[in-house]
Parts: structure tokens; sequence; C-alpha cells
């Protein structure tokens, strides 16, 4: 069923997407990544518990550090304090200094995996198998000791995905039992549940204006919530099974678990670009805001770079 969306931010481009390079990054699967936009940066992790980080477009790599002894899964930098947070497998949020080339943390506050980290101004989230999101207290550059402020609990199972969206003081988490929850950042409860999907949530995403939130599954939906009316505003499984996505108010871009990209236009309901550069699931993504750019991380133990 199409719906109206939000306002658009020029991801149009995006069906005339190119796959310029794609580098073999890691030994293993990668599993995360995040670009930053001010330094041409991206940093990526993987199952070989290597965290990296490139420059691009040249795709030099400039860092790769082993992290512990299990899977990575997700990183987050913390420009302020000179840190990335990177959530592991060993049930472990570990600090990376980017000053002094290190680690120089390792929190330790679930009883499993940690699946997802994401930071704001004041505090850094991660989320876990263990059924759990936990609110540390932000590192900065004099402190880095794990302070847990709140655990949320709301999930009946894994907890595998987290979004942001400061402006409006409200993240999202996405779990293995198919609920969206939508939280307040100032109280830390739950502020709607949505029952999502017939399977795991696999990714979500806000759009930019912070009023709608979009979510995939390996069950072949593709769904879009308005935060402020608390409801259903926009569902199809057109797209297939997805592994990630990002989504701008009226396109969602997703990675599938055949290798390919797919960009879906939502107003339009149909999809405007589909390639397939990987050999493996794509299994994370990002998109930057002038949708000039996305980088795909896959199984196949490498990252590519698409400009428009």
């Amino acid at each position: 069923a199409a719906a109206a969306a939000g306002p658009a931010l020029g991801w149009a481009g995006l069906a005339a997407l190119k796959c310029v390079s794609t580098n073999k990054a890691h030994r293993g699967p990668v599993t995360g990544l995040h670009y930053a936009a001010e330094g041409q940066t991206l940093h990526t992790v993987a199952k070989d518990s290597c965290l990296k980080l490139h420059t691009l477009p040249d795709d030099r790599q400039l860092l790769s550090v082993q992290i512990g002894d299990l899977a990575l899964s997700s990183c987050t930098p913390i420009p302020a304090a000179k840190i990335v947070a990177v959530g592991s497998w060993d049930n472990s949020v570990y600090l990376f200094s980017t000053e002094y080339g290190r680690i120089v943390d390792q929190w330790q506050g679930h009883d499993d995996a940690v699946s997802c980290v994401i930071a704001t101004s004041q505090h850094l989230l991660s989320a876990s198998w263990d059924s759990t999101i936990k609110v540390w207290r932000l590192p900065d550059a004099g402190r880095t000791r794990g302070d847990v402020l709140q655990e949320l609990s709301e999930h009946d199972g894994e907890v595998l995905a987290l979004a942001l969206h400061e402006p409006s003081g409200i993240f999202a988490s996405g779990g293995k039992d198919g609920k969206v929850i939508v939280w307040s950042l100032e109280s830390f409860s739950a502020q709607h549940e949505f029952d999502a999907h017939k399977k795991g949530v696999s990714s979500i995403s806000f759009s930019p204006d912070g009023r709608r939130l979009a979510s995939c599954s390996l069950d072949g939906f593709v769904r879009v919530y308005d935060i402020e009316l608390g409801r259903l505003v926009y569902s199809t499984e057109s797209l297939g099974p997805l592994n990630c996505l990002a989504y701008d108010g009226q396109y969602v871009v997703g990675g599938a678990p055949c290798g390919s990209l797919l960009v879906w236009d939502l107003v339009a309901d149909r999809c405007i670009f589909r390639e397939k550069r990987h050999t493996a699931a794509v299994t994370c993504l990002c998109v930057t805001p002038d949708g000039s750019m996305v980088v795909t991380g896959s199984e196949d133990r490498t990252y590519s770079t698409w400009r428009v």
C-alpha cells in the first residue's frame, strides 16, 4: 500500500548510482561501517575481530587493529573524546583511542553479544542479544570508565538494531521479537511499540525530520511508521528480504541477502535501482545526506563505494 511520505532530500539521483570501487577490507564478513563526511573516512568492523579505518575516495587503509578475539558487530565514533566505540560478540563495548592508537577501556555490562552501538551527544547506547539496551555515560578525553545509567528491557529476545534522531529527542530499537520500540532520550521510557515484523527486525532508520521510521526484516517487508500518529503508514514486500536500510522520507536504500543494492521510491511505489555487486549478502550500508554516495559492506569481506 502506498502512502504519502515525508520530505525528500535529493535521493532521487540514486537511480543513477554506479559502483566505483570494491575493496577486500577484512578476512571475515563485514558487519558494520560508519562514514564521517568531515574527514572523508570510513570505519569498518568485521567477524575477523578487526577495526579498520579507510580514506575515501582513494580507499587507502590508515589503520587496522584487532579488538578482542571474537567477531565485532558495529562501531560508532565519538569525536569529542577522540574515541571509536566498538561492539563485540564477547559481550563488551571497547573504546579505541584514535589519538593514542590503542584500546583505552573495555566496558562489560551485557550477558551476551553486543549487536549494535550508537552515540548521542551525552550517552552511548548498546544493544545486545541479552534482550537489553544499556545507556552508558558518554566517555570524554579524561574519563573512559563505563557507567551504566539505565537498562532497558522491553524486548522479548535479542535486540538487533538501533536508530537515533537526537533533534527529536528519540531513538528506536528493533528486536528478534519483530517489535520496533521508540524511546525517549530524556526519560528513557518507551513512547511507542509496534509489532512490525513476523521475523527479527534487521534494520531501522529515521527520516531526516524524525517524523517517520522505516524498518526491514528477513520476512520480506519494509514498513514505515508515523511517530506522531503512532501508526503504520506504508508497507511493501516488493523489495524482498533485507539485512539493512537507510531512509530519507521518500526513498529506501536496502541491502539484500543475495548481494544486491536496491533503491525504492515509496511515493511512486517502485524500484528505481537494483544492482548486484557483492558475491554474498549485503550486511550494512550508509548513505550520505545529499545522496551522492552509498557505501555497502558484505559477507564477501569487502566494502563497495557507489556514487551518483
